[in-house]
C-alpha cells in the first residue's frame, strides 16, 4: 500500500508540473482603467505580474512628414489614435480620433504598439468600433533591443530592422480576429492597413480605414519553475506502467 500511494502521489505531482509549462490565454480589456473620452500618452495594463503598456504612432514627424512620432491615445469604445496632424487640423473631433488612414494613400497611417514586460504571442484582437472599413496590419518585433523606441523611423524601415509582418487581415469590423502565428515577441503593432506591408486585395486600397481597438489576447507561455525539470512523456508512462502492474498485484494476491 505505501508504495502504490508513492507512486499514486509521485504521478499527481508530474502532472502539475507538466501543467506549469502550458499557456496562459489572457485577454486584455483596453479600456479597462481608462475614463471615456480622456487622452494619454500611453496605457499600462497588468496581469499579476505580467505588464502591457500601450502607445499610439502616427508617421506625423520630420520635414517630409513620413517619421514616426507619438499620437494620443483616446478611449471610447476602444482605443483610438489623435494623431499630430489630426490635432492641428480637427483638433481630434470624431471620427479622427480614432486609428485611422483618412488620407487616403498620401495620409497618415496610425499604428498602436503594444509593450510587454515579457515575449508573448499574441492570438486575436477585436475592434469596439469602426467606420468605413477596418483593414488592419500586424506586426511583431524579432529582435534583440529590450526597449524598441519608434521614434523617428519610418514604418517601412521596420521591415529592415527586426519587424515581422505578422498578417494583413481585411474587413476586421467588430469581429475577434484570429492572428495564428508562432511568433513570440515583446513588441508588437496593431494599426491600420498599411500596403507596405503586404497587399491584400484591390478592394483595400482606398485606405480609409477607421477602428478603435478593443480587446488583444495572447497566450503567455509559462515555463517550468528551477529547479523542477518539466517531466519528459516517457516518465509519465512508466508510472503508469507501474500503477498498473502495483493494481494487478493487488488483484492477484486478493484471489489467493
Amino acid at each position: 500500500m505505501g508504495m502504490y500511494k508513492i507512486l499514486r502521489n509521485s504521478m499527481l505531482l508530474l502532472g502539475l508540473s507538466s501543467s506549469a509549462a502550458n499557456a496562459d490565454i489572457i485577454s486584455w480589456d483596453l479600456n479597462e482603467g481608462i475614463n471615456y473620452g480622456s487622452y494619454h500618452a500611453s496605457n499600462l495594463y497588468s496581469r499579476g505580474d505580467l505588464f502591457l503598456t500601450v502607445t499610439g504612432w502616427s508617421d506625423t514627424g520630420g520635414a517630409n512628414d513620413n517619421k514616426l512620432e507619438r499620437g494620443a491615445l483616446g478611449r471610447w469604445n476602444g482605443l483610438g489614435i489623435c494623431n499630430d496632424d489630426e490635432y492641428a487640423q480637427v483638433h481630434c473631433a470624431s471620427p479622427q480620433h480614432a486609428a485611422d488612414s483618412e488620407g487616403g494613400p498620401d495620409g497618415d497611417f496610425d499604428m498602436f504598439m503594444l509593450s510587454f514586460s515579457e515575449a508573448v504571442n499574441v492570438t486575436s484582437f477585436q475592434n469596439g468600433w469602426y467606420h468605413h472599413d477596418a483593414d488592419v496590419s500586424v506586426l511583431a518585433y524579432e529582435g534583440s533591443d529590450p526597449a524598441y523606441d519608434l521614434t523617428d523611423k519610418e514604418w517601412e524601415g521596420l521591415l529592415t530592422d527586426d519587424w515581422s509582418v505578422v498578417g494583413n487581415y481585411a474587413d476586421t469590423a467588430t469581429n475577434e480576429t484570429a492572428v495564428n502565428t508562432n511568433i513570440s515577441s515583446k513588441f508588437w503593432l496593431i494599426g491600420v492597413y498599411n500596403p507596405i506591408f503586404g497587399f491584400i486585395d484591390d478592394l483595400c486600397k482606398e485606405q480609409n480605414d477607421m477602428f478603435k481597438l478593443l480587446k488583444v489576447t495572447i497566450d503567455d507561455i509559462v515555463d517550468c519553475p528551477e529547479p523542477v525539470d518539466c517531466p519528459e512523456p516517457a516518465a509519465l508512462g512508466l508510472l503508469g506502467f507501474g500503477l498498473a502492474g502495483l493494481a494487478a498485484k493487488r488483484r492477484r494476491k486478493a484471489k489467493s
